[in-house]
């Protein structure tokens, strides 16, 4: 039997409720004891305002590099069932939650249906997803050709949903108040 191939995915991790660290924590330990999936990397962890309803506690994010063999639909699977034993329920659209995992990116795939866009459709706009994204991996191309450097650049200092909470500034980025890379189980 042929083994189906390792695809590398990134995953965006956020959480604005309960204990912020340890829940972005426990996600990512709850991914690496995935069968079939390895995570592989990990940006720092970075405050910032939410994005959607006011009133919301800040949001940690960070963004994980992982392989996987699972299609990128069991992957998502995965996400949700994750996020669900973690504590996450339905609620309101961009509202506070414990955990939010988003597939991100999944090799050079470009997918669209209705559970699952990938690239993911506000990858773009969002510096609190692009910054992590360009510190794991600086030189990384969107399947459609687009560099994640150049769409960070693009985006600045704009405005967009979701804006970084000024900080101590990284070299060559915006401004960000940064935590040390989340730890990850090394289960190779």
């Amino acid at each position: 039997m042929i083994e189906p191939v390792m695809e590398t995915f990134y995953v965006g991790l956020g959480a604005n409720l309960g204990e912020r660290q340890a829940n972005l924590t426990g996600a990512l330990a709850g991914l690496a004891g995935t069968p079939g999936v390895r995570i592989t990397g990990c940006s720092s962890v970075y405050e910032t305002e939410p994005m959607g309803p006011p009133g919301q506690p800040l949001y940690l994010n960070a963004v994980a590099r992982g392989d996987t063999r699972l299609p990128p639909l069991d992957l998502l699977r995965v996400f949700k069932e994750l996020e669900t034993r973690m504590g996450r329920r339905p609620g309101l659209r961009w509202g506070p939650r414990c955990i939010d995992l988003d597939l991100l990116l999944y090799g050079s795939v470009q997918l669209e249906g209705p559970e699952l866009t990938v690239p993911h459709p506000g990858l773009a706009l969002r510096a609190f997803v692009l910054l992590p994204l360009v510190e794991l991996a600086p030189s990384l191309v969107l399947p459609d050709g687009r560099p994640i450097r150049t769409l960070l650049d693009q985006l600045g200092s704009a405005q967009a949903p979701g804006t970084l909470v000024p900080g101590t500034p990284m070299p060559d980025t915006l401004p960000v108040r940064v935590g040390p890379p989340i730890p990850y189980p090394d289960l190779s």
